[in-house]
């Protein structure tokens, strides 16, 4: 099912936006957010997966 911008904005924003270019500095802000969250979660993943190799590399050398 495909919405109209209308209803979505509706639907995202609570309300109608009186004001395009309100509605593009809203959507640029949105935007920017979810691009720093992904990248917090992807350095989140970096970092993760660090302290597995060191845990592994430490496992290993500890069994010799």
């Amino acid at each position: 099912m495909l919405l109209d911008l209308n209803t979505f904005r509706q639907f995202w924003f609570g309300t109608n936006s009186s004001s395009n270019k309100d509605e593009i500095e809203q959507l640029k802000e949105q935007l920017y957010n979810y691009k720093r969250l992904f990248e917090a979660s992807e350095n989140e993943r970096e970092l993760l997966m660090k302290k597995l190799i060191d845990l592994e590399k430490n496992k290993n050398t500890s069994n010799y």
